[in-house]
């Protein structure tokens, strides 16, 4: 039975992970967080915050940002930020703020903050007595590895511009939080109109686009900036990020002026005009609170490059949501019409909430001018295709099943001139969507239904387990993706999809080789290792995904090896040891893995369970050697 610490002290407002684990390996008298790991792993279970201080999850729901490998909940704590924008490796803090309140504040951790709007004062993120980064994993609370106190170190004067962008990174993290008492201290720095409405995700993808362009335009991957996470380096990108936001637009329409390219005649392309920073662009105006670059965007197409283009259809650039207004708007109704035509199912309609926690309205555009071009008409295929965001072939395959109601179903799914009605397409997202945008659809608890299919169910029969599955409820969206629609916008929990997907692959009696290594938990490169050297055995029939025939293994096969075989976490349960440790315990006692980074630097250990029993002996082994784990 786990055992909670002896001591744990209540999370704190603003609190990082990093800097709680700390708190806690000190008040026990651990060393540091390798000491916590130890004791964590000791209690033969994933490391949880909440069984081994006995707090909440709610009580530990101050907690933000990066937290240690070996700790569960991960997403949770991180927003959904990608690794760019977290500093994971060192630590950064203010030795004013850390002397008067020994605990490490998380928007610290943030690449792109640099400074402390309470003290006016730049971060230090190196020792002034060692010159190195201080590790979380080296020192202690308030000490580098080499006995620096780092509350007694001298800082510098922060620049407005380090210090506004600090300012809005730290209330965009604030209001994450769940509770209201976790809010920014007093400043009497003023809130930007553009930056203060704006989400965690959108804010510093947006700082980090124009910094970076700015900061070494000429480099092949301007965004790909190495060593960002020292102050030295992150400031000058802060720097030029906000000069553009300060004097918004003109300084933007500059900006695009750097990179633009002039061109003779007439083009139908931007990316030929806007050179390297089109995909990036694009990538921005496409979330809906970025509205306000969008708008500035076709103003400066406008003004400056005139008839220079061929207005094709599709040429402009629009948002895949539409506010409430201006869909009412593009039909010429009134909004009290337009609820009317939601709630009947001619236009496909969601939730979303601002930073301030405000509901709103939005639409979804192609179902709004669909119902325009068509009024209730019949809606050809490759129109029907592009509203669902699938290919036809794959609308067929939903008529044929019954998911998807054809306009004549008596002409069946192989009709030439196979039609939808729109209301019975928005019926059918209904049946399938969540009502709520989710503003962080990059998080990592969450996988795209588009990525699913990328890479883990490719093909018309996965395909149709997967809509089936979200049809009858086995899975349920957990929101929709603001920069999508159709049925790429939906949104599942990661571990709810794993769950399903592993129950799914249970069943299937021939799996393809990435199945089979998602399916023993294992890397492909391991399962081809066992493949070449004949301890698995590929069957006499082939799967054919993706257009060809590719080689299958049988689940009987697979289950023969889990029997015969251990690694990862069922080694580390056979053996009592932690999984970080077992299989050196192992070899160092002359068991001889059979599979392991030794022979291919990808594979993992994997020991045959006969020689783990002669190396060592134990009622915990000899029980899962009989297969009872």
């Amino acid at each position: 039975m786990p055992h909670r610490l002896l001591l744990h002290p209540t999370a704190l407002p603003e609190e990082s992970v990093y800097g709680y684990c700390l708190r806690l390996s000190q008040v026990n008298g651990l060393r540091g967080l390798r000491g916590l790991h130890r004791y964590a792993a000791s209690q033969q279970q994933m490391p949880n915050l909440t069984i081994i201080t006995g707090h909440t999850a709610q009580a530990l729901s101050h907690l933000r940002g990066p937290a240690p490998a070996w700790l569960e909940h991960q997403e949770a704590w991180e927003q959904g930020l990608t690794v760019t924008f977290w500093i994971k490796s060192h630590r950064r803090w203010c030795p004013q703020c850390l002397c008067e309140q020994p605990f490490w504040r998380a928007y610290w951790a943030l690449a792109l903050a640099t400074a402390c709007e309470t003290h006016n004062a730049l971060l230090i993120d190196i020792c002034p007595s060692c010159r190195k980064h201080v590790p979380w994993t080296a020192g202690d609370l308030t000490h580098c590895q080499c006995g620096q106190d780092l509350r007694c170190i001298q800082t510098s004067s922060a620049t407005p511009p380090a210090l506004q962008s600090s300012h809005h990174l730290r209330r965009a993290l604030n209001q994450t939080a769940s509770t209201a008492d976790s809010q920014s201290e007093s400043t009497t720095l003023r809130d930007h109109s553009l930056l203060a409405a704006i989400h965690l995700g959108q804010l510093c993808s947006l700082l980090w686009f124009f910094g970076a362009y700015l900061y070494h335009p000429r480099a092949i991957k301007p965004q790909k900036i190495t060593q960002h996470g020292s102050i030295s380096v992150v400031l000058p990108l802060v720097t030029m990020s906000m000069s553009i936001l300060e004097d918004w637009p003109h300084h933007f329409h500059a900006f695009i002026d750097r990179f633009s390219k002039p061109v003779q005649g007439c083009t139908a392309s931007l990316r030929v005009h806007l050179g390297v920073i089109h995909q990036a662009l694009f990538q921005l105006l496409k979330h809906p609170e970025l509205h306000f670059l969008q708008i500035e965007f076709e103003r400066y197409v406008h003004e400056r490059w005139g008839e220079a283009f061929l207005y094709a259809e599709g040429l402009k650039h629009e948002h895949p949501m539409i506010s409430g207004a201006e869909a009412a708007k593009i039909l010429g109704v009134d909004i009290r019409y337009l609820k009317r035509l939601i709630a009947e199912g001619e236009l496909q309609a969601t939730g979303t909430t601002s930073s301030h926690g405000r509901k709103q309205l939005v639409v979804d555009r192609t179902s709004v001018l669909a119902l325009k071009q068509y009024k209730g008409e019949e809606i050809p295929l490759r129109k029907a295709a592009k509203i669902l965001r699938i290919s036809p072939p794959r609308i067929r395959l939903l008529v044929k099943e019954g998911l998807l109601r054809p306009a004549y179903p008596g002409r069946g799914h192989l009709s030439k001139h196979l039609t939808l009605y729109g209301k019975d397409i928005n019926t059918f997202l209904a049946l399938l969507s969540h009502d709520e945008c989710h503003q962080y659809a990059e998080s990592t608890d969450l996988i795209s239904v588009w990525r699913i299919g990328k890479q883990w169910l490719r093909g018309d029969e996965n395909f149709l387990h997967l809509i089936t599955a979200l049809t009858r409820g086995e899975l349920k969206a957990a929101g929709r993706d603001p920069d999508q629609f159709g049925i790429r916008a939906l949104l599942l929990h990661r571990l709810e999809f794993r769950a399903w997907f592993d129950h799914l692959h249970a069943e299937q009696e021939l799996m393809s080789i990435p199945d089979a290594a998602r399916f023993l938990h294992i890397d492909d490169c391991t399962i081809y290792y066992f493949v070449q050297a004949g301890l698995l055995a590929l069957d006499e029939h082939r799967l054919y995904r993706f257009g060809k025939h590719i080689p299958g293994l049988r689940r009987a096969t697979l289950v023969d090896l889990q029997r015969q075989y251990l690694w990862g976490e069922r080694l580390a349960q056979a053996t009592g040891i932690d999984r970080l440790h077992a299989a050196a315990n192992l070899i160092h006692q002359g068991a001889k893995p059979v599979a392991g980074p030794w022979i291919h630097k990808h594979c993992c250990y994997v020991f045959r369970k006969e020689d783990i029993l002669k190396a060592t002996t134990g009622p915990r082994l000899e029980t899962s050697a009989n297969g009872t784990h």
